[in-house]
C-alpha cells in the first residue's frame, strides 16, 4: 500500500535553458537520473536531489546526429545510451571518481551507431559491436502466433497475423520472462521470446493477443511476471503468459470506473505512460489529458488526481490535470520523478507571473515534480508477527499507530541464549504466554487514531539509504528497519535507536530477505560479504547490537521471504523451497 503525502517539490535546474526536458530515465539502482532535452543531457543525483553534470550537443553534431529522444543506463551505470530522432544511438561514457556517490567527470560521446531501418530489430553492444556480426531481425519475418507449446514445440496458429509495414513502436524486456513484451504500431500487442541465447531472425517466437488493436505503451512486472499495456481506450491490461500453452492471458483491468469518476472516466484519453514501482507492487498510470492514478499490482485502486480532492482547490474550482511528458520512480519507491509537457510548464510559468510583480527568475530554468511516497512496511516484508498496529515508512522517517507505549511496555524475558535448527521431528519448546494485560492493552489500539512519528537516526541513513525493510514486534514497542547494509532498532519505549557499534559488521552485511520480531530478539535473512554467504541471524535487542552476541546459521539458498510463526522462522528460498527452522530457548 502506497499514500501520497505533502505538496510534490519543484526542482530547476541551475543551467539556464530553452529547452524543456521531455525524457527521464533512471539508473539500475536508481541513484542517478538521465534526463534529456533536445540537445541537452543532464545527470541528477537522488539525494539529495540535485544536478551533477549536463553536457550540450553543438549545433553542427545536433544537425548531424538529431535530436534526442531516448535513453538507457547500462547496468554498472558507467555508459549511458541515447537514440536520436534520425535513427542514431550515441554511446556516452560516464566518469566519476572513487566515490560513487558523486561523478566529477563530464560524459562525452563515445560510439554512434545508425539504426535508420524502423521495422527492424537491431542488437547492440556496450562494447561498441553492433548485432555480433549478424544482420538486423526484420519485424515483418517474425512468426506469431496464437501460442506456443514450448514442451512439444508446437506453434497454435491463430489468424494470419499481416506484419508488412508494422514495426515495433514499445517495447521493454521481461527478465523472468526472458523476452520481450512489444506494442505494434497498428496498436496490436505480442510478446517476442528468443528460442535460443542468441537474438537472430530465426530464432524469434512471437505471441500476440487476440482481439486488441488500440495498444498505446507498455510496462514489464518482473517480479509478478505480468505485462502491463495500455490502450486509446484508457485501460491498461495487464497480461500473463500462460506457463502450458506459452500463450498471452489477460489477468485483469486497471481502468477508472463509471462508479467512481462518473465526470471522467471515459475522457482522459489514451494511455501515455505506465510505470511499475522499484518493489513491483504498484502502477503509476498517466493519460494523454493528463493526471496521474496508482494501482496495485492487481487492481486495488489506490490514487487518482482526476478525482476527489486533488481535482478541486480551496475555492471548489476545477484544477486542469498536470500533463505528463515522461516520470520515473525514485529509490525504493519513496519518490516519482515527473516531467510536465511544454504547454504544462508554460501554463505554471504563466499563473506564477499574475501572482507575482516580477516574472520569475525561473522561465529559463526546466523544471522536475517531485512526488513524496510512505509505504506500508508489509509492502515488502510481509512479516504478519504485529497485524494490529499499522507501520508505514517513508524515506527518514517510520510511521506508526498506537496508543500509549508506556501502557504496552513489559521487560525483556530472562532468556539470554537462542539456538535455530532446522526442523526435524524434534519437540519444540514454547514460550511462556505472553501477559494478558497487555494482550487487552493492544486490542484497545486499533480504534486510535494518534500516529508516531520516528525520524530514522541519520548515522545510519547517512550511509545506508534507502531504507528497503522496516519490521514491528508483537507488543508494538520495538521497530526496526534495514537499508542497503546492516540494520538498526529503535525502541519506543526509551525513545532510542541503537546502531552497529562496529561499523564494519554492518558495513560487511546486507539484508536480502527481509526481517522480523520474535519476542525480544530481531531475526533477519541477510548476506555475509566476508564469507560470500547466505545466513539467518538473531540480535537480542537488550544486547549491543554487534555479532558476538547474535546467532548465526549457515542457509544453503538466498532467501527471498521471511516469516515468524510461534517459536518457528520460515523462509521461502529462490529455489522455490520452504524451509523451516525452530527456535529453541537456553538459559545457560
Amino acid at each position: 500500500m502506497y499514500f501520497l503525502t505533502g505538496w510534490p517539490r519543484r526542482l530547476l535546474c541551475p543551467l539556464k535553458s530553452e529547452e524543456e526536458p521531455f525524457h527521464i530515465q533512471p539508473s539500475s539502482q536508481r541513484f542517478y537520473f538521465a534526463v534529456l532535452s533536445e540537445t541537452q543531457l543532464s545527470i541528477w543525483f537522488s539525494r539529495p536531489s540535485v544536478l551533477i553534470v549536463s553536457y550540450i550537443e553543438s549545433a553542427k553534431a545536433a544537425a548531424q546526429f538529431g535530436f534526442y529522444q531516448k535513453a538507457e543506463w547500462k547496468p554498472d551505470d558507467s555508459m549511458i545510451a541515447v537514440a536520436t530522432a534520425k535513427g542514431y544511438i550515441l554511446l556516452f561514457d560516464v566518469l566519476g571518481g572513487g566515490d560513487d556517490k558523486y561523478l566529477y567527470e563530464p560524459v562525452y560521446p563515445k560510439t554512434y551507431w545508425c539504426a535508420p531501418q524502423a521495422s527492424y530489430l537491431h542488437v547492440l553492444h556496450w562494447g561498441g559491436l553492433g548485432n555480433s556480426g549478424r544482420r538486423p531481425s526484420a519485424s515483418p519475418t517474425i512468426p506469431f502466433s496464437w501460442a506456443l507449446l514450448s514442451s512439444v514445440c508446437v506453434r497454435i496458429m491463430g489468424p494470419s497475423l499481416d506484419l508488412e509495414g508494422v514495426y515495433i513502436r514499445c517495447m521493454e524486456y521481461c527478465v523472468t520472462l526472458d523476452g520481450f513484451a512489444v506494442v505494434l504500431s497498428d496498436g496490436r500487442l505480442g510478446s517476442i521470446t528468443p528460442l535460443s541465447n542468441t537474438i537472430t531472425a530465426d530464432q524469434l517466437q512471437g505471441v500476440w493477443a487476440a482481439d486488441v488493436t488500440d495498444g498505446t505503451c507498455v510496462a514489464v512486472n518482473n517480479k509478478y511476471r505480468l505485462m502491463a499495456f495500455g490502450c486509446a481506450s484508457g485501460s491498461v491490461l495487464v497480461y500473463m503468459i500462460d506457463t502450458t500453452t506459452g500463450s498471452m492471458q489477460l489477468s485483469h483491468k486497471l481502468e477508472l470506473t463509471p462508479k467512481h469518476y462518473p465526470d471522467i472516466y471515459n475522457k482522459t484519453g489514451p494511455v501515455k505512460l505506465i510505470c511499475w514501482s522499484p518493489d513491483y507492487s504498484v502502477a503509476m498510470v498517466t493519460w494523454e489529458c493528463g493526471g496521474l492514478s496508482l494501482w496495485s499490482v492487481f487492481g486495488a485502486h489506490l490514487i487518482c488526481t482526476l478525482g476527489e480532492d486533488f481535482a478541486y482547490r480551496s475555492d471548489g474550482t476545477k484544477k486542469d490535470p498536470i500533463k505528463i511528458s515522461s516520470m520515473s520512480w525514485g529509490a525504493e519507491g519513496y519518490h516519482l520523478w515527473v516531467l510536465p509537457n511544454k504547454q504544462e510548464s508554460r501554463r505554471q510559468e504563466e499563473q506564477q507571473e499574475v501572482e507575482m510583480v516580477e516574472p520569475p527568475q525561473s522561465s529559463l530554468q526546466a523544471g522536475i515534480l517531485q512526488f513524496h511516497f510512505i509505504k506500508s512496511a508489509l509492502t515488502v516484508n510481509p512479516c504478519t508477527s504485529n497485524q494490529e498496529q499499522v507501520l508505514l515508512h517513508g524515506e527518514d522517517r517510520l510511521y506508526l499507530t498506537c496508543g500509549d507505549p508506556t501502557q504496552a511496555h513489559s521487560t525483556s524475558d530472562s532468556h539470554p541464549h537462542t539456538h535455530l535448527h532446522p526442523r526435524d521431528g524434534s519437540p519444540l519448546h514454547h514460550p511462556p504466554n505472553p501477559d494478558s494485560s497487555l494482550s487487552q492493552g493492544l486490542s484497545t489500539l486499533l480504534g486510535h487514531k494518534h500516529w508516531h512519528v520516528v525520524q530514522i537516526h541519520s548515522t545510519y541513513l547517512e550511509s545506508n539509504w534507502p531504507i528497503r525493510f522496516a519490521a514491528i514486534d508483537t507488543a508494538g514497542q520495538c521497530m526496526a528497519v534495514a537499508g542497503r547494509r546492516g540494520f538498526a532498532h529503535y525502541s519506543l519505549f526509551t525513545r532510542k535507536w541503537k546502531l552497529f557499534g562496529n561499523i564494519t559488521q554492518e558495513q560487511n552485511m546486507t539484508v536480502t530477505g527481509g526481517l522480523a520480531w520474535w519476542n525480544d530478539f530481531v531475526v533477519v535473512a541477510c548476506y555475509n560479504f566476508i564469507d560470500q554467504q547466505e545466513q539467518l541471524r538473531l540480535y537480542q535487542r537488550s544486547s549491543n547490537l554487534d555479532n558476538a552476541f547474535a546467532s548465526v546459521t549457515k542457509l544453503h539458498s538466498d532467501t527471498l521471504l521471511l516469516n515468524v510463526f510461534r517459536d518457528m522462522v520460515i523462509l521461502f528460498r529462490a529455489d522455490c523451497s520452504i524451509c523451516l527452522y525452530s527456535i529453541e530457548r537456553r538459559n545457560d
